[in-house]
């Protein structure tokens, strides 16, 4: 997805270091191919030593191939088969995926019921009483103040305020790569 917002500047000390990469929105697809190809073989060979592995979706809510919406053109149904295959065998495996959506109804859009399941951990600013209700299957986001957020696992019977914070200073992800052990402020 794109990086707005300074986010591939964010991740520079990363991707410098070969610890991550970034991809552009055209390449969604075959990044969801690669993914589902090897869940397959990691869930084949009942393989959970290998190293873990992280999507990051940001802005999950432009995958318009993704639409969920019966007749759209854009729509590839086999790209949403894959995401959902991901999502759901991918973290028994150590493949992971990190949603972002500037709404509920983004996401709702974009992603089949089913999908929505699989969001094991689901963070909330603050919303409307319905899209909480949605979302977290209660309404407490629309009561949380600015800079707080909910979390909630439906698995683990967490619900929980947290407070928010803006991203680091430029060059504190940097800092902490060169000295894992020293203090992480920013």
């Amino acid at each position: 997805m794109p990086p707005d917002d300074g986010l591939d500047e964010v991740f520079e000390p990363l991707l410098d270091r070969g610890r991550c990469t970034l991809r552009r929105r055209r390449a969604f697809a075959p990044l969801l191919v690669e993914l589902r190809k090897e869940v397959r073989e990691r869930v084949e060979d009942d393989d959970t030593r290998r190293p873990a592995r992280l999507a990051f979706l940001f802005g999950i809510h432009r995958a318009r191939e993704l639409d969920t919406d019966i007749g759209s053109l854009d729509a590839d149904p086999e790209l949403a088969e894959a995401l959902e295959e991901i999502m759901r065998d991918g973290p028994e495996v150590g493949v992971h995926v990190w949603l972002w959506s500037d709404s509920v109804g983004g996401a709702a859009r974009r992603l089949s019921p089913p999908m929505m399941r699989e969001c094991c951990w689901r963070i909330a600013g603050k919303m409307s009483a319905d899209d909480s209700l949605s979302l977290l299957g209660n309404e407490r986001a629309a009561d949380i103040r600015d800079r707080q957020l909910m979390l909630a696992n439906d698995d683990r019977g967490i619900l929980t305020r947290a407070m928010s914070f803006g991203l680091p200073q430029a060059g504190w992800l940097a800092s902490v790569l060169a000295d894992p052990s020293g203090p992480a402020a920013g």
